[in-house]
């Protein structure tokens, strides 16, 4: 895993039919971190009763399992491909998603990720 200018790796812009997108600013090497991106823990009954009315379920992560979790970082803006070239792997102990690069990924292509797919639970 190389953990090389991480934060540095990434741009945010607009990709049609999907509003944004997560794009590449380097080329970047299969296993490379792209992104370690905070969420934020939450009780779905306790703490958002009303979310299923709210725009907050388009975007929870399944954390744990007593609790969901809502990414920040640029977690809610990777688009879905049967074909990933990136993947999420969760560290529920400090409360972090790293999303590792599944393939070599150049310069300018759109980082994608497979959705409703397990999360590995393997700590970065």
């Amino acid at each position: 895993m190389n953990e090389n200018n991480f934060l540095i790796k990434v741009k945010i812009k607009k990709t049609p039919l999907k509003g944004f997108g997560v794009y590449a600013l380097q080329d970047i090497k299969k296993d490379d971190i792209i992104e370690l991106s905070p969420v934020l823990p939450f009780s779905p009954d306790r703490e958002f009763k009303e979310k299923d009315k709210s725009f907050i379920w388009n975007y929870e992560i399944d954390w744990d399992d007593s609790r969901d979790a809502l990414g920040l970082g640029y977690l809610s803006l990777y688009n879905h491909s049967d074909d990933p070239n990136a993947k999420f792997i969760k560290n529920t102990k400090e409360n972090y998603i790293a999303v590792i690069s599944q393939k070599d990924i150049k310069k300018d292509d759109e980082i994608l990720i497979k959705y409703h797919c397990p999360i590995d639970f393997k700590v970065y």
